[in-house]
């Protein structure tokens, strides 16, 4: 594995297409926040939309939201030709050296409730475990979908995730994205 060159994705970048592909295939329907939207965002301090390539391929994105001391990943994709080698370790830890000083966090879905996937659950609460990362003890329902928080370099709050997603969603879209905890 060479090394990963890191670029803003915009709408005009090279390649968006191929990302729009993986964010199709990474994520379900109903867990896509329509791109419109994330573009739109992307525009405001704190907000990343990221590619990572390797010799000039795309190998996965990351759409990460600071506020204060808090990043928190959105989404993070890899490329199916190339998951279980190492990349998802490395832009993990690409995003913690722009942000050394953050605490940071995630949701995943959450491995303990039944679901067809609870395999690939399971092994994705190994990775990021695997990277540092802890449950914080709280979760968030989306439609119906459970979500288990996960945080590095510190604890975090219900709060200081909700305060987050405020400055990520502005007036328009709070209703949109109001995390509803279950505890």
């Amino acid at each position: 594995m060479s090394s990963l060159t890191a670029e803003v994705i915009t709408r005009k970048s090279a390649g968006i297409e191929e990302m729009k592909a993986l964010y199709t295939e990474a994520f379900p329907k109903e867990e896509r926040v329509p791109l419109w939207i994330l573009f739109w965002r992307a525009q405001i301090e704190g907000v990343e939309f990221t590619g990572f390539y390797e010799e000039g391929s795309l190998v996965g994105f990351t759409y990460t939201i600071s506020y204060g001391d808090l990043t928190y990943v959105f989404y993070l994709a890899i490329h199916s030709t190339v998951r279980s080698k190492g990349y998802g370790s490395k832009i993990l830890q690409s995003i913690e050296g722009r942000h050394p000083a953050n605490r940071l966090s995630l949701e995943i879905e959450d491995p303990e409730q039944p679901a067809a996937n609870s395999g690939q659950r399971r092994r994705r609460l190994a990775f990021y475990r695997k990277n540092g990362y802890e449950p914080t003890g709280y979760k968030t329902v989306e439609g119906s979908t459970t979500y288990m928080m996960m945080g590095k370099n510190g604890p975090h709050t219900r709060e200081e995730h909700a305060t987050l997603m405020e400055h990520f969603s502005g007036l328009l879209l709070r209703r949109m994205f109001k995390p509803k905890f279950v505890r």
